[in-house]
């Protein structure tokens, strides 16, 4: 009989072995309070970019017993968001606390807060998994409920309207706090000036000679939200980059009082819209419970990440300090699984050769059986055993969800990663396999959003409709059939992207 193959669920970009490694140990260990059932995953990251993987009949049958869980109880659902919130709260304030305490730490006590905070965020997983679960690519529960619900009433067109949140993520009320900022900017002319004309770097110097008042603003924004960008391996923003996304609003003409304004009142618009369409569509209890729980959805499953990469930006001072004290660099404490670190620390051994080779390329899989593979054992074993996607790269059209409706023109600008921001152009269309917080820089130029991947909950479906950019989710082989420089027409009210 031919061995079983794993296969591709998603992927993502800029990762190590820390912390993911907790995402698959979470998914087999904790998972069965919620479905009553384990599922199996695994990953390969090459190069920095991970890969999941799994079986899809285990992820359609935990995907079925959980949803008949929530049907019979949808407040279930609300009790996990209530505790992922509660928890991620308490995670950010003990690794917080932890900052100050680890230089004077003994090894063992470095061990003890690495170990907790294994356990910690493995439990914080748990907590959210369970909403991809529940909506993610095929399997799309609380997407085609609202579907089903809406259109029972012929009111398909208020879906995305419904499920756009009521409350903000870190990364919009960070974007609300830099608008501030930058309207005290405008106040000085000569500012303004300099703004236009300096790079960065200089222009920090000058600001912090000449504008000291400014300068304590822009340290204390950094302060505040130097992680919003985080994701699993950083690095935490400076003021810097928070100066060049000032310039950038200058250069662009916008006013912040006037863009603040227009969105507090559309948001006073929006929910006073969202009120009257559930009066009038007269839902039951249930069908109105689940209408609610898929805008609540939307806020968080984002949420949940900002709550995680919050405490990875606190925790990289535990991971520098135990790369300092083993002689290893930080991409390589990443690499480390937990028994190795415990071993580096405690009894100073440390298999240096093998980091090195999981930088390059590990595949890990768990648990029972649990594997950790590098090198050349790594690249058998995903040639063996994991399915790689036929992708058709020729098509007159493209087909996804639509996240926020809208219809633009632009030119494409293949972006996954943070060292592809360049490339994206104002007003072009961002063309990626899954948008992060990482890429802001590029969203905010972007004139629509098409991803391969994703659904109703996901980053781009989030940050598009924070932001009113028109976004295509789900298409599944966009950044294959798109190149850079392609012209597109998106139609993201009728979920379809053409090449022009």
């Amino acid at each position: 009989m031919a061995q079983r193959q794993w296969q591709k669920i998603a992927n993502e970009y800029v990762v190590s072995l820390f912390p993911v490694f907790m995402l698959v140990d979470a998914f087999y260990s904790h998972l069965r309070q919620w479905c009553g059932m384990h599922i199996r995953m695994a990953f390969k990251i090459e190069n920095h970019n991970v890969e999941y993987y799994g079986f899809s009949d285990h992820w359609g049958r935990a995907h079925t017993r959980f949803v008949k869980k929530i049907i019979e109880n949808p407040d279930l659902l609300r009790v996990l968001f209530r505790k992922a919130e509660n928890f991620g709260q308490k995670q950010i304030r003990i690794t917080r606390g932890w900052i100050k305490k680890i230089p004077t730490s003994t090894n063992r006590q470095l061990w003890d807060y690495y170990h907790m905070y294994v356990q910690m965020n493995t439990e914080m997983y748990s907590y959210g998994l369970p909403v991809s679960l529940l909506d993610y690519q095929k399997y799309t529960f609380l997407s085609d409920q609202l579907a089903k619900i809406l259109k029972k009433r012929n009111a398909e067109a208020f879906s995305s309207v419904l499920t756009i949140p009521d409350r903000e993520t870190y990364n919009k009320r960070q974007e609300v706090a830099l608008f501030l900022l930058c309207g005290k900017i405008l106040r000085s002319a000569s500012l303004v000036k300099k703004c236009k004309e300096m790079h960065a770097a200089p222009l920090e110097e000058y600001i912090k000679k000449f504008f000291p008042h400014i300068y304590r603003l822009l340290q204390k924004h950094t302060k505040k939200f130097c992680w919003t960008f985080y994701v699993y391996d950083g690095p935490a923003v400076t003021i810097t980059y928070f100066i060049e996304a000032i310039q950038d609003f200058i250069r662009r003409g916008i006013d912040p009082r006037t863009k603040l304004a227009e969105e507090r009142r559309a948001e006073r618009q929006l929910f006073k819209k969202q009120r009257a369409i559930l009066t009038k569509l007269r839902l039951t209890s249930y069908e109105k419970k689940l209408v609610l729980l898929a805008r609540d959805a939307v806020f968080y499953k984002p949420y949940r990440r900002e709550l995680q990469s919050w405490s990875y930006y606190h925790v990289e001072f535990l991971l520098r300090e135990i790369g300092r004290r083993t002689g290893l660099s930080l991409a390589q404490v990443r690499m480390m699984l937990p028994s190795e670190v415990r071993v580096a620390l405690v009894h100073h051994k440390v298999a240096v050769d093998v980091l090195n080779e999981r930088l390059k390329i590990v595949v890990y899989g768990g648990l029972r059986p649990d594997y950790c593979l590098s090198g050349i054992a790594a690249r058998t074993f995903v040639k063996k055993n994991m399915q790689q996607k036929r992708i058709v790269v020729h098509a007159k059209e493209i087909h996804g969800t639509t996240a926020y409706a809208g219809k633009v023109r632009g030119v494409v600008s293949i972006v996954n990663s943070p060292d592809q921001i360049h490339k994206m152009k104002e007003n072009g269309i961002l063309v990626s396999t899954t948008t992060s917080p990482n890429l802001m820089p590029a969203i905010r130029r972007a004139a629509a959003i098409v991803t391969d991947e994703g659904g109703l909950t996901c980053h781009a479906a989030i940050v598009s409709r924070e932001l009113n950019i028109p976004c295509i989710v789900g298409t599944n082989y966009a950044t294959h059939i798109l190149k850079d420089g392609d012209k597109v027409e998106v139609d993201a009210t009728r979920g379809i992207v053409r090449k022009i």
